[in-house]
């Protein structure tokens, strides 16, 4: 395949084109997105804009694929067109089901904060005299959302390189 000067192929900077028009049709809802303070966004334009760049990388996924493009051998993508069996999902991810088992063990519930003190603890994140219950579930939610913040790390980063070993199997 020919690429040009600075070692593009023709038919990326075609796609590259496609892309930049089609994201400069959605410019009224953008503009109407930031006049509406991001209500519109919210309700209606972004759901539609993603679901409109979803579908063009399945477009431009298929294509690189029936073509031969280079490189589209590591489009190994199929888990995002049907759900893999249980069996590989448990083999895939043993690993990290043991990490969470682990850091699950290590996390001790507490009990929600009741009455006036609780609301305000849970819906406004406002302690009152730093009570000793208050303190407690806010430890505990924190470890919470830190186990699954690291969690989410860790899966994002397995994910595309264990499912790719898998599938050459």
């Amino acid at each position: 395949m020919k690429t040009g000067a600075r070692g593009v192929s023709p038919s990326s900077t075609n796609h590259k084109w496609e892309c930049f028009v089609a994201d400069c049709s959605f410019l009224g809802w953008y503009l109407l997105n930031l006049i509406t303070f991001g209500l519109s966004g919210i309700f209606y334009s972004n759901g539609y804009n993603a679901a409109f760049f979803a579908e063009y990388y399945v477009y431009v996924r298929s294509m690189a694929k029936t073509t031969g493009i280079a490189g589209s051998e590591m489009l190994n993508d199929e888990y995002l067109y049907f759900k893999a069996d249980p069996q590989t999902l448990h083999t895939t991810y043993a690993d990290v089901a043991q990490s969470v088992a682990q850091l699950e063990q290590n996390l001790v519930p507490a009990p929600k904060p009741h009455g006036f003190t609780g609301f305000l603890s849970e819906w406004l994140g406002i302690r009152i005299l730093h009570a000793s219950a208050v303190n407690r579930y806010e430890e505990y939610r924190e470890n919470l959302h830190q186990m699954q913040i690291h969690l989410y790390k860790w899966v994002n980063k397995s994910l595309q390189t264990t499912l790719y070993v898998l599938s050459k199997q």
